[in-house]
């Protein structure tokens, strides 16, 4: 089951990477030319607006990038503009080199101040080397080729109804094209995975035949009915493209529109200028002034922040609990989420006996009608209040 979970994860993730480049053979073929190419250069500006019931957001960002794509080594720089005047980054700066990210020590600390970190963060070098480590994933010249050709012979199935005049693609998908194309992608991927480049799919997440019939049964049993929900929560939503090839370059215009007639005032909207131009050649060197850390150590980096100063490095987040009551209770294979009955007396929460089980697996016939909260922690947990997401955190 984890193996399971995992996959689908990694399908998600590949189908916001890839995108739409299958849609038509003749686009796939200049978009083939272009990751021939040595190295190259891109510029975008992306505006994104995100107004939905209690939150209203405006950001504009700046992207700079260079790529070695032969070495696979990129450089990128990232400005983004708070038009509400709410948070104020600085120019992130990255660095790959495969599957490791190198990431300003700047952006870091501000992105911690934002989530709400108050204390010190005493980095002195200026990266931090994000180091995979949780998995066996190689990122190279042979792994970029193995990709392209992979993609080359996907056959989704579906007519995206792309348009081509001269040099010019044009690619409309309503909310129903978008909902089949995740749809016919994730079905893909299930059934093709043996397929798939060696450097992205280690050994030990390798699908057997009977795994591979049990993800798609998991998939037929908890995705496939939520598609017609679905269809209807993003109904008016839609995804514009227009790209143009030149002989040495690539633009490009999008524009992801998320609406919902369920939601009122719900916009969700990104639209997107890039161009890229090819280069004969970049020397691109990484930092040499790092600081690195694995997933475990990114996680104590993070998490030590906001976690209560009585929970040990032993002990991890078992349940949030918000003040209308929403739950999410994290195991080992999934998360499970549900809704309880919270009655604030006194400035304390309290809980029904029945549903103490929900969130925590005990239960006692010394219960009274009404749980106070914290009394969990006679139990061997640890409970929490978090001023940053104002909501209850219990820690086992």
């Amino acid at each position: 089951m984890k193996k399971i979970s995992i996959i689908l994860l990694l399908l998600i993730t590949m189908l916001v990477t890839t995108g739409f480049t299958t849609a038509e053979a003749s686009y796939w073929e200049g978009m083939k030319e272009i990751y021939k190419w040595d190295a190259l250069e891109g510029h975008s500006e992306i505006d994104l607006v995100i107004s939905i019931p209690n939150v209203s957001q405006q950001y504009k960002l700046r992207l700079h990038s260079q790529s070695n794509l032969k070495d696979v080594i990129s450089y990128t720089e990232i400005d983004v503009l708070d038009v509400n005047g709410q948070i104020e980054l600085p120019i992130i700066k990255m660095y790959a080199s495969g599957t490791d990210v190198y990431i300003s020590r700047d952006a870091i600390v501000a992105l911690l101040k934002t989530l709400g970190v108050k204390d010190e963060i005493d980095i002195k070098e200026e990266f931090i080397l994000l180091k995979n480590d949780q998995n066996n994933i190689q990122i190279n010249g042979n792994f970029l080729q193995d990709m392209i050709k992979f993609i080359d012979e996907m056959d989704l199935g579906i007519d995206l109804g792309m348009i081509k005049e001269g040099n010019t693609y044009k690619l409309t998908l309503d909310s129903n094209k978008i909902v089949d194309l995740f749809d016919a992608y994730i079905k893909y991927i299930i059934n093709n995975m043996d397929k798939m480049p060696v450097g992205m799919l280690p050994e030990e997440m390798k699908l057997t035949e009977e795994q591979k019939l049990e993800a798609l049964e998991q998939y037929n049993i908890m995705i496939a009915p939520q598609l017609e929900m679905a269809r209807t929560f993003i109904a008016g939503s839609f995804y514009n493209q227009l790209s143009v090839f030149e002989k040495d370059s690539y633009k490009e215009e999008a524009e992801l529109f998320i609406t919902s007639p369920l939601v009122e005032n719900m916009k969700i909207e990104v639209k997107m200028t890039s161009k890229t131009k090819r280069s004969d050649g970049l020397n691109i060197k990484l930092p040499t002034s790092v600081m690195t850390i694995g997933a475990e150590e990114l996680n104590n980096l993070i998490i030590g922040h906001f976690a209560p100063k009585n929970v040990t490095d032993a002990q991890s987040l078992l349940a949030v609990v918000d003040l209308e009551g929403n739950y999410a209770k994290l195991g080992r294979e999934k998360v499970e989420e549900g809704k309880v009955k919270l009655y604030i007396k006194e400035g304390r929460a309290y809980i029904a006996k029945e549903d103490v089980i929900k969130l925590v697996d005990i239960s006692s016939s010394a219960f009274e009608e009404l749980i106070w909260i914290r009394d969990l922690n006679n139990y061997g947990y640890i409970v929490n209040w978090s001023d940053v997401y104002n909501r209850i955190e219990i820690y086992k």
